[in-house]
């Protein structure tokens, strides 16, 4: 064990202290920024993913149930006067639906991981570039979802 006095001036340990504790809060004001733009993404995702009109009871975590544009208005599935094909199609458009919202869901979970390998990395070059490259494509694939739901809503409510 060394004394840091007998190598260094007392200023220059100063200035070192101090070079260590603008470099660690600039790393803490980095993460903080990354994880409240997280937040945003998943508070943003969760506006389009989850629809306002959630009062059904068919739909859980705003996924339409698979016979959505096929009932009355007492909430009955009513096939009367719908073609066969017509109504394989709203069906499919459904069962489609279903299956982007889980996955911008999915994505939604892939953009809190990719945030908490990033701040879990401390720095480490390999471990930054693993959270990085993890919220780009979790950010791509949320994107394709919520377009290509948007697209089948659109789709499927003008069949209905």
């Amino acid at each position: 064990v060394f004394d840091i006095k007998l190598y260094y001036p007392r200023r220059t340990v100063c200035v070192i202290m101090m070079n260590s504790m603008i470099k660690v809060i600039v790393n803490v004001i980095k993460r903080m920024a990354l994880a409240t733009s997280v937040v945003a993404v998943v508070a943003t995702s969760s506006a389009v993913l989850l629809p306002a009109n959630t009062a059904n009871a068919a739909d859980f975590l705003g996924i339409p149930a698979w016979y959505d544009g096929l009932t009355d208005s007492s909430g009955n599935i009513d096939l009367q006067g719908k073609e066969i094909g017509t109504v394989v199609i709203i069906v499919a458009l459904n069962i489609t639906d279903i299956v982007l919202r889980l996955a911008g869901i999915v994505a939604v979970g892939f953009v809190i991981w990719g945030g908490i390998q990033y701040i879990l990395a401390r720095g480490e070059p390999n471990g930054v570039a693993n959270g990085k490259k993890t919220l780009t494509h979790a950010i791509i694939g949320l994107v394709i979802a919520i377009a290509s739901s948007a697209i089948v809503g659109f789709v499927s409510g003008r069949l209905s």
